[in-house]
């Protein structure tokens, strides 16, 4: 930018030059974040089943935890797509917006 004292302008340079593939790099990041954490939700809620009846629990509370872990499990994976899909969209979006900025850097 104008105005800028020159012992910056390489600094910025490098910032101005690496900025727009940061920010969607951490977009990326904080959409695998979101779509991992459903993954171990589900798997954690599945595995009390599946784990109590190897841990000696008594086979009718192992199978009502599968009983009520399934239901459990199909509505967050619900939910997930859910998740998944808006952090889709916004991803995209922000995306959008910054490589925007960075082509015409003037709006």
């Amino acid at each position: 930018p104008p105005g800028t004292p020159w012992l910056m302008v390489p600094l910025m340079f490098v910032l101005e030059f690496i900025s727009p593939v940061i920010k969607c790099f951490v977009l990326c990041v904080r959409l695998f974040a979101n779509m991992i954490a459903g993954h171990l939700v589900i798997s954690n809620v599945l595995a009390l089943g599946a784990i109590g009846k190897g841990a000696m629990m008594p086979a009718g509370l192992a199978v009502l935890s599968l009983v009520i872990g399934v239901p459990l499990a199909l509505g967050i994976m619900g939910l997930e797509v859910l998740v998944c899909l808006i952090q889709a969209y916004v991803f995209t979006m922000l995306a959008v917006i910054f490589i925007g900025a960075a082509v015409h850097p003037q709006h």
